[in-house]
């Protein structure tokens, strides 16, 4: 019985302790909590969260996207896009100066809210597809955002297949330009 209860107050005394240090502001300000930010001014960092945002649409969000409108029914051949193949890594060779670097992290956030748009996008296709799968049947609005979508789609898929450098050392214009447009999508 001793052991028992010796052995609950060393628990009790050890869960105190453990608490007291958890709550302790220092703990929140070491180094386990601030190498996330470290790690956000790394170079390779910038490279890899890129190519991550990048990998989750093609392999989630993109191909939800093409399901969703392969159910609706008679959808006019101009709005029945096909899935571009893969679309490979970034290309490793583009030198991590500043400016690079600061394009890389906008075309990174850019994609970040274009990921979450476009879930929104599939959210209201869904609810159009559940109530109705026939293109013909849907309203003059549905028709338009399904047309919004698909066009949104189109544009994302040029965007990710462009090669992010053509010369090793610049960000192609091109690509620029595409991210551009991406962000315009959002005051959809």
């Amino acid at each position: 019985m001793i052991p028992v209860v010796v052995g609950s107050i060393a628990l009790v005394a050890a869960g105190y302790g453990l608490k007291k240090y958890l709550n302790d502001e220092a703990f929140f300000e070491s180094d386990v909590f601030t190498a996330s930010e470290e790690d956000e001014n790394d170079d390779t960092d910038a490279l890899s969260s890129f190519n991550a945002i990048k990998k989750a649409l093609e392999s989630s969000t993109l191909k939800e996207a093409f399901l969703a409108l392969g159910e609706i029914k008679n959808l006019p051949p101009e709005l029945n896009i096909k899935q571009s193949q893969s679309y490979g890594e970034t290309a490793i060779d583009l030198p991590f100066n500043d400016e690079n670097l600061a394009i890389l992290k906008y075309f990174r956030d850019v994609l970040d809210k274009v990921q979450s748009l476009l879930n929104t996008l599939l959210d209201q296709l869904d609810m159009f597809v559940v109530k109705e799968n026939d293109f013909s049947k849907y309203s003059h609005e549905e028709k338009e955002q399904v047309q919004e979508l698909v066009l949104f789609v189109q544009t994302l898929q040029e965007v990710l297949s462009l090669p992010l450098t053509f010369d090793n050392v610049t960000i192609n214009r091109a690509v620029k330009r595409g991210y551009e447009k991406l962000k315009h999508f959002e005051a959809i």
